[in-house]
């Protein structure tokens, strides 16, 4: 559906959406099942787009666009929290 990429160009693999569409989806799914809208929004925000954002060209073609698409995924682990850090 492009929701993991939804704010992010085409060219990066996103649908090339704004932030309004964005905040709708989240919505949505947060509608029906609050974890899958925090997961979508983690997944846009928090990883994705700080590489948009501050990453060089081939930061974001390395790893922007498999994240956008959905062909990419990413975890996020917190010291003390088990994930071994």
């Amino acid at each position: 559906m492009g929701l993991l990429g939804v704010i992010f160009p085409e060219q990066y693999g996103g649908a090339g959406l704004g932030y309004i569409e964005y905040a709708l989806a989240i919505e949505e799914l947060s509608r029906v099942d609050g974890s899958v809208g925090l997961i979508v929004a983690a997944h846009n925000s928090l990883c994705s787009n700080h590489i948009f954002k501050f990453g060089t060209e081939a930061q974001k073609m390395k790893y922007l666009v498999p994240l956008a698409s959905a062909e990419g995924d990413w975890g996020l682990v917190a010291d003390g929290a088990g994930g071994g850090l």
